[in-house]
């Protein structure tokens, strides 16, 4: 397992056309957008304290860099986008085969720098494409100070998530 910077130009642009397909493709994906509506609280005085993602924890212009798109999400054209991911710090997870000993593997390092970077003060956004790469990518993941204080989300009840039987 090995996770590399991605910052050569090339790479960039492949990466910025993978996320201009995504984006397209989840802005015309129907059973997508309904998802994205019933995780993303727009008005949280009419729902349960807990329940999705909270309007007050989406900064704005935020969307599409938190990866979700919603069908009237204005999307960057390819060289804004490959501009601003110039400016973060972008890793690519790699494992030599694709199988589940190779996912699990991949997951725990991801887990570790993602907590990592979080401890340091940084925020991080991840999604898992193919980059032409050698080897198999499980997961790219973006890193950077936020602009601004990041509102926690909302959490549900230990026993609201597991049951009342633990």
């Amino acid at each position: 397992m090995t996770a590399r910077p991605i910052h050569d130009e090339l790479e960039l642009s492949r990466v910025a056309d993978l996320l201009e397909f995504a984006a397209e493709a989840y802005q015309h994906d129907s059973a997508y957008q309904r998802e994205l509506a019933l995780w993303t609280i727009r008005d949280e005085t009419y729902h349960r304290h807990g329940v999705g993602l909270a309007g007050s924890a989406l900064l704005a212009g935020s969307l599409p860099w938190a990866g979700l798109v919603r069908s009237a999400t204005a999307l960057p054209d390819h060289r804004v986008l490959q501009r601003r991911l110039a400016g973060e710090t972008l890793l690519v997870f790699l494992t030599i085969d694709d199988g589940r000993y190779d996912h699990l593997h991949a997951g725990h390092a991801l887990q570790n720098t993602w907590l990592d970077a979080v401890d340091d003060g940084l925020a991080g956004s991840g999604l898992a494409e193919d980059l032409e790469l050698p080897g198999f990518p499980q997961a790219f993941m973006r890193f950077g100070y936020p602009t601004g204080l990041v509102p926690p989300s909302p959490c549900r009840a230990v026993d609201e998530v597991l049951g009342n039987g633990f």
